[in-house]
Parts: structure tokens; C-alpha cells; sequence
């Protein structure tokens, strides 16, 4: 069932985007241990069916060190390796070839760099530039994750299949986009909101695990905590029709997640991730095992 492992290594971030599922910002605590990676690690040599792992945030350049470790660790495994970056630090060819080169020496499948004007303003592509130049010449595969703003005058698309990241199109309407970016723009009841768009919650393909040791399955749905639990025990025993959330999720969607818990709005609904969000948002302190961390929901 699960091939592949997203780190969010730190909820730490150098940006405080409007549209971040995660509220992640640099004021935002919560980052992976070197104990702890290796702890993740020895947990994942017990799923056979692994194989790729990813580094993400907030955003994971910030704790460098922990970084390395953490690919390096995949690379003794021989698991795919990829990162996920919002580019900061790509400030010349110079000054990313010092950041990349030791990512270079590991051996990385996939380095994704956010270019939009979300991140970056007018300063778009300006980054990104510099990290394609020098990720070529280190012989490193480079993409960037392109994100649409807001537009009113747009039907929500996507072009990302389900069950994938989301590397680009539309933003999703979760986290801080909720707050920030859906005044004057078109909503709808919900009515037609009877799958969800992004996640296959039956069979999941990946989760992310965060510093404090929450599996998502979606950000803010959570199949239990490797802490607690070790992640090879939670996936056998996961299914998807006992879960709270997820077994509406997936017999209709967030329509059905607000009928079975009363919830709605007058105000009506930007996208099926709008709907999702809010009605999780009003049963966050009934479901504290399976919604949270309370951060990714604005507390």
C-alpha cells in the first residue's frame, strides 16, 4: 500500500506564505532530531513496499545538517530521494552550487523548487534560475512547483493526479488560504462536493510524518503517531472505513463529512478542500487522535 514517506523535517519556515496548508512560518516550532530520523528509518526498514522518500516543511534548508542525514540515511536503503524547497538560498550559481553540492554527493531523484509569485513575488523565476544553472551542472534532476494565485474569475483545476503531490495549479483552500485568500471569490454550497479531488484514502500511496510524530494522510488528517505506534503496525491495522474522517472522505467527499457531523455555512464554500477544512476545523476538539496538530488548523 505505501511506497513512498514525505519528512516534514521542520515546521520552521524563513516565509509565511498566505496560502501554506501548514501555518508554517518562523515562528512555528517543531523539527526532526537526529535521534529521531534514525529511529523513522528503522521503523521503515520493517514496510517492504517503500521506496522513495521525500524532505519538505516548512521549509528543510534551514536545518541543513539534519537534512544531509536524513538523505543520507535513504541512500544506505537505497529508497529514491527527493526535496522539496522554497529556494532562499539560491542567491547566484555560486551560492547554489555551494548549497547543492553535498546534496550532489548523496545522490538526489528530485529536487522541487517553488517558483510563484505566492513565494516569491515579483521576483519570480529569479530563484529559480540560479537553482536550474547550478543543479544542472551538479547533474541533480530540478523542477519547480508552480502554484496559481487566486482568481475569481476562475473554476478551481488541478493538474496533479489523485493520490500525487501538488505541484501545481490552483491552491488548495486548507490552513492559512482559508484565512487569507478566499474573500471575493466565487463559493458554492457544496452540494456537488462528493469526492475528494487530491487523496485516495482507501489505498494510500504516501503519508507525510511530522517532528511530532503525527502520520498524515492528508495535512491535518492523521492516521495515528509513530511514537506511539510504529508506523508498520498503524499501516497494517489502518482502514479506511473505521477512521472518523476518512470513511466519510471517501464514500462522498466532504459533503459527506459535513452532513455526518451538522455542519455548514451560510457563506457556502470556495473549493471541496474549503469544505473539507471547515467542517474538520468545528470537530477538532472530538477528534483530537485523528485532526491536528492544532498548528496545521490556525491554533
Amino acid at each position: 500500500m505505501l511506497k513512498g514517506v514525505h519528512f516534514l523535517l521542520s515546521m520552521t519556515c524563513n516565509y509565511e506564505c498566505d496560502h501554506c496548508f501548514l501555518y508554517c512560518s518562523p515562528r512555528t516550532r517543531g523539527t526532526f532530531t537526529s535521534e529521531q530520523l534514525s529511529d523513522v528509518f528503522k521503523q521503515l526498514d520493517k514496510i517492504d513496499s517503500i521506496n522513495s522518500v521525500f524532505f519538505e516543511g516548512g521549509e528543510p534548508f534551514l536545518y541543513y545538517p539534519i537534512l544531509l542525514q536524513g538523505l543520507k540515511l535513504a541512500a544506505q536503503r537505497g529508497y529514491s530521494r527527493g526535496v522539496v524547497s522554497n529556494g532562499y538560498w539560491a542567491n547566484s550559481k555560486e551560492d547554489s552550487l555551494l548549497w547543492l553540492g553535498p546534496l550532489a554527493e548523496i545522490g538526489l531523484d528530485n529536487l522541487s523548487v517553488s517558483d510563484d509569485s505566492l513565494h516569491h513575488g515579483t521576483e519570480q523565476g529569479m530563484r529559480m534560475k540560479w537553482v536550474k544553472k547550478a543543479a544542472d551542472a551538479l547533474g541533480l534532476p530540478s523542477g519547480a512547483i508552480c502554484l496559481e494565485p487566486p482568481d475569481p474569475d476562475r473554476d478551481g483545476q488541478s493538474v496533479n493526479e489523485r493520490g500525487e503531490p501538488i505541484v501545481g495549479g490552483d491552491i488548495r483552500f486548507r490552513g492559512r488560504a482559508v484565512d487569507k485568500l478566499v474573500k471575493g471569490l466565487a463559493r458554492r454550497d457544496g452540494s456537488d462536493f462528493n469526492q475528494c479531488p487530491d487523496e485516495d484514502f482507501a489505498n494510500p500511496g504516501r503519508v507525510h510524518l511530522d517532528p511530532f510524530g503525527n502520520v498524515h494522510l492528508c495535512q491535518g488528517i492523521i492516521m495515528g503517531n509513530i511514537w506511539k505506534t510504529p508506523l508498520d503496525e498503524l499501516i497494517r491495522e489502518y482502514d479506511v472505513d473505521t477512521h472518523p474522517i476518512c470513511s466519510h472522505l471517501q464514500k462522498g467527499g466532504p459533503l459527506k463529512l459535513a452532513l455526518e457531523y451538522g455542519y455548514s455555512s451560510q457563506d457556502g464554500f470556495v473549493d471541496p478542500c474549503h469544505m473539507c477544512y471547515e467542517t474538520r476545523k468545528s470537530i477538532l476538539n472530538s477528534y483530537p487522535d485523528w485532526l491536528g496538530p492544532d498548528m496545521v488548523y490556525g491554533r
